[in-house]
């Protein structure tokens, strides 16, 4: 089977706490579809909707299950939606829990961040946040050492471990 790989990239002015994109989320049979922001949290291990999503997209229960919180948690109600996020990336059919989760639509858990790569960085005063779909690799960061980065000259082995030159493996260009 052949799959596309798809990425975005958000910049935002200034180091964020949240990673917020716009998204969309349909009922799975294709009636209902919203325009919705959605708030990446890796600390949630199932994607969370919240109730009134669930009532625009009149969505039915297809089970119940336990929406875990720092003090305890409550049963919820869990259902099947398709989620669209930016640059065409597709996550269909996925259960998601309904919660109380405002101001958000929607919270993007761990079910659908590791069915891809996500990475942030804070460089120069601005987070950027990538995720791709599906995952096409690792992200290496370099070798640090207590002065800094180390650097790598082209001809010595790659700190990644793949037995190459450092210049045709995470150094190449």
């Amino acid at each position: 089977m052949y799959y596309m790989n798809r990425s975005f990239t958000c910049t935002y002015n200034g180091i964020t706490p949240y990673l917020v994109t716009d998204a969309e989320i349909e009922s799975v049979d294709k009636k209902y579809r919203l325009k919705i922001r959605a708030l990446w949290d890796t600390g949630t291990n199932k994607t969370v909707i919240s109730r009134d999503i669930a009532k625009e997209l009149s969505l039915e229960s297809v089970d119940r299950g336990f929406l875990g919180t720092a003090s305890g948690g409550t049963p919820s109600d869990t259902y099947k939606v398709n989620i669209y996020l930016p640059s065409g990336i597709e996550v269909n059919n996925i259960e998601v829990i309904d919660g109380a989760i405002k101001p958000h639509d929607i919270l993007i858990g761990m079910d659908i961040i590791t069915q891809g790569d996500f990475a942030i960085s804070n460089f120069n005063g601005k987070t950027t946040f990538i995720f791709r779909k599906p995952s096409i690799g690792s992200f290496h960061y370099g070798t640090s050492t207590e002065s800094g980065y180390k650097k790598f000259g082209r001809n010595d082995p790659c700190p990644c471990g793949s037995g190459r030159k450092h210049n045709i493996c995470c150094g190449g260009h």
